[in-house]
């Protein structure tokens, strides 16, 4: 078990956020994360391509997960998406995949876990519409773009 002293350097206090404070269950040395995505029941994979992914209009979810060492058979239950609400509000909510967390596959790119789960915490202040145009990938995209602005920052 040992203390967060990278975040400390940057300001934070708490030594022990990187592992939700709970540093004898969870594990993760080096603070870092991947988004990672799955198919959406009904929907064909092959019609994936660069277009429908820059566009938004893939048959997938995809989903933030918390963690070091992640690949697609050692995923934590540690993970935020977009999804809708639920309440017939149109708005989108800030949710865990826990249930179907076996079914995604990881990017090679890594994310400073604590500054997303900041990330995470702006976006969810916000009243965010959740749509064909705006859904899980969209929310996705929204946090690379606020995690790039926090790094710029710095």
């Amino acid at each position: 078990m040992s203390e967060d002293r990278i975040s400390f350097l940057g300001g934070d206090v708490n030594f022990y956020r990187y592992v939700e404070n709970n540093p004898t269950n969870f594990f993760d040395p080096y603070g870092f994360g991947k988004f990672c995505k799955r198919a959406i029941d009904g929907f064909d994979r092959s019609l994936e391509n660069p277009v429908t992914d820059y566009l938004n209009l893939e048959g997938i979810h995809e989903q933030y997960f918390y963690g070091d060492n992640i690949d697609d058979k050692n995923l934590t239950d540690d993970n935020i998406g977009f999804f809708p609400s639920g309440r017939h509000d149109g708005l989108g909510s800030w949710q865990s995949d826990i249930a179907k967390s076996h079914q995604y596959s990881c990017s090679q790119k890594t994310y400073d876990d604590d500054k997303m789960r900041s990330v995470v915490e702006i976006l969810k202040k916000r009243k965010m519409k959740w749509n064909w145009a705006h859904n899980c990938q969209g929310g996705a995209d929204d946090m690379r773009y606020e995690y790039q602005l926090m790094i710029n920052k710095h």
